[in-house]
């Protein structure tokens, strides 16, 4: 009898043992997370020790991942998926058309998902990426910022100080003309600041002359109002005093030693230093007119829940975990970005080269991008205003053209 009851007793142990283990599995939440968007081979890394952490936060989650496409192939991936009802739970997504594919209804709200507030804990550019119809479309993740650079030697040989960049418009004229060095026959030697060359492009010229460059409320862009031809006016006198074929002879970029001055993105410090790491050089606002406001402008990525998505638990835990402070700034640590969210960038900014701390006091002003930047605004605005300063058209007629071709490519998305 006691051999029986040994039985019974084992029996009950093991079946106890089984239904825990059978119950833990059961209980182990899925997820499929779409990461790296770009599937970039120098980011790769950063990811998958990101990805470690969340496992080790987070032991059960039973988590698939798969990684984005290089080529620009990811959104037709990703809307395939769509289309066969087996989508990822999370994408890590460009977060410039995070409004089209909303808009089209590929991607679902995620306010209801989130433990804190996106548009009053996120810098407003990058909220704006992300924002549609009342509604947030995304988790704005990391981001850039643009300002100006100078080479201080070349600067300060020229008698200009150059522990300061220039404050106002006419300023950045005087010593674009102060820095310029050109031989009898009409060559540039030296480029003191060309305003269509670096990482600026004509939409910062428009933002900081006149504003937005879309509407969200009538889903149409802006891009010829009177402010903004008066940008393509002052662009054209620089395309009268620098002609286009003469400066692009010269090796152009402050990482080449022949530019005193270039707006560029907050990555670009990497650039020169790994180009002249000697040379001297330091960062701070474009200039704008005083009817204008800073033009700075961000870029960057966000996290999404596409259509059809199956598993909204798992996409609220690895959204909020995503969303946390100390996350955005182990990420931003791990691929030299900058965070999105605002709190989160204290926590970061002691770690930064000094230019970068100067240029991220510019965060909160910084202009989202609006929906499709890229290449229908990006294209329609740099193709006018390269137009203008090679001298072929009038600013108001190539704006007007710009206006008229994205109408054109408005209407296609976003309906008459």
């Amino acid at each position: 009898m006691r051999r029986v009851y040994r039985r019974l007793a084992v029996a009950t142990v093991l079946s106890v043992l089984i239904g825990s283990v059978w119950n833990s599995y059961a209980e182990k939440v899925k997820l499929v997370y779409q990461y790296n968007w770009y599937g970039s081979s120098t980011i790769e890394d950063a990811y998958l020790e990101l990805i470690e952490l969340f496992k080790t936060d987070n032991p059960d989650v039973d988590l698939e991942l798969l990684r984005g496409s290089s080529g620009g192939t990811s959104p037709d991936r990703l809307i395939t998926a769509i289309a066969g009802g087996t989508p990822p739970d999370v994408v890590q997504f460009e977060r410039s058309i995070v409004v089209e594919w909303a808009n089209k209804g590929l991607l679902l709200p995620i306010d209801n998902l989130m433990k804190i507030s996106v548009k009053s804990s996120w810098l407003p550019g990058s909220y704006s990426e992300v924002s549609h119809a009342g509604q947030t479309y995304g988790l704005p993740w990391d981001t850039d910022l643009r300002g100006l650079y100078w080479n201080k030697s070349l600067v300060a040989e020229s008698g200009i100080d150059d522990s300061r960049g220039p404050a106002t418009l006419a300023e950045l004229d005087d010593m674009a003309l102060k820095l310029t060095k050109r031989e009898a026959d009409g060559r540039f030697t030296q480029l003191g600041f060309i305003p269509w060359l670096g990482n600026w492009y004509a939409v910062g010229w428009l933002y900081a002359f006149g504003g937005a460059l879309y509407d969200p409320a009538t889903k149409r862009p802006i891009v010829n109002t009177a402010n903004h031809v008066r940008a393509f006016e002052w662009l054209q006198t620089y395309g009268e005093r620098y002609p286009v074929g003469a400066v692009g002879a010269v090796p152009h970029g402050i990482d080449k030693g022949k530019t005193a001055m270039e707006a560029h993105y907050i990555g670009y410090g990497r650039i020169i230093e790994a180009s002249i790491p000697d040379l001297e050089y330091d960062v701070g606002e474009v200039p704008y007119p005083e009817f204008g406001q800073n033009g700075t402008w961000m870029g960057g990525t966000a996290h999404v829940v596409p259509l059809g998505a199956r598993n909204m638990e798992g996409a609220a835990l690895l959204l909020n975990w995503l969303a946390r402070r100390e996350i955005q700034a182990v990420w931003c640590r791990l691929s030299a970005s900058l965070p999105t969210r605002t709190d989160a960038i204290p926590l970061i900014v002691n770690d930064l080269p000094d230019y970068q701390k100067k240029m991220l006091r510019q965060a909160e002003v910084a202009f989202g991008r609006p929906p499709l930047w890229y290449p229908a605004i990006y294209n329609r605005t740099s193709e006018a205003m390269m137009s203008v300063v090679q001298l072929l058209s009038a600013p108001k007629t190539a704006l007007d053209e710009a206006q008229r071709l994205l109408e054109i490519d408005f209407a296609a998305v976003f309906g008459e």
